[in-house]
């Protein structure tokens, strides 16, 4: 037999070098043009086997893969003492739309990112609501104003062909249209009595 068996040993498993990018955060799933993501991406470090990679310093450049459109913010982000990069303030700044990322670094290839839906709502302080006269006499529909709404999104473009809807308090008025949508220079007119 062996003198001071059994004999114990440990070993401990260390990731071999890095030579993969995973998405361990994905970015928000819909965003506003011109906006910073609620949920900012972050990339991990991997080895051939997918284990971590601890490594600082390793600089991650994000890019849209697909859909028009620029990407805002800082479109770089370096990896910590843990392998992993996290972007602060990206957001993608002239289309509206469905859109990918790209991840990649030198030698260690790219990740695409899930489909960013990319939403460019009106903005109440951009658009505006007009009328003709600013009183009118109680007449049974013989003394009106005309109201014009103009909508503008958050870039401050006009909105064509969008829903609007408009509503008064009060009794023995009425619109002559109280809904439609928006013509081609993002204008809806209608008249109040």
């Amino acid at each position: 037999g062996l003198t001071n068996s059994p004999i114990n040993f440990s070993a401990t498993a260390t990731a071999a070098a890095a030579s993969a990018l995973s998405i361990t955060t994905q970015p928000s799933s819909t965003v506003n043009l011109g906006t910073a993501f609620a949920t900012q991406p972050v990339i991990q470090l991997r080895d051939a086997f997918n284990n971590p990679v601890s490594q600082s310093g390793v600089v991650i450049a994000a890019a849209v893969a697909s859909g028009s459109g620029a990407l805002g913010g800082t479109t770089t982000a370096s990896t910590n003492a843990s392998g992993v990069a996290t972007f602060t303030n990206l957001q993608i700044s002239t289309t509206p739309g469905a859109h990918t990322l790209s991840f990649s670094s030198a030698g260690l290839g790219s990740v695409t990112s899930s489909t960013i839906t990319v939403e460019n709502p009106v903005s109440a302080s951009l658009s505006t609501f007009t009328v003709s006269t600013t009183s009118i006499t109680a007449s049974a529909g013989t003394s009106t104003t005309t109201l014009t709404v103009t909508l503008r999104n958050t870039s401050n473009q006009l909105m064509a062909n969008t829903p609007v809807t408009v509503s008064s308090t009060g009794s023995n008025n009425a619109f002559a249209t109280a809904s439609g949508t928006t013509n081609a220079s993002g204008v809806f007119t209608t008249t109040f009595s």
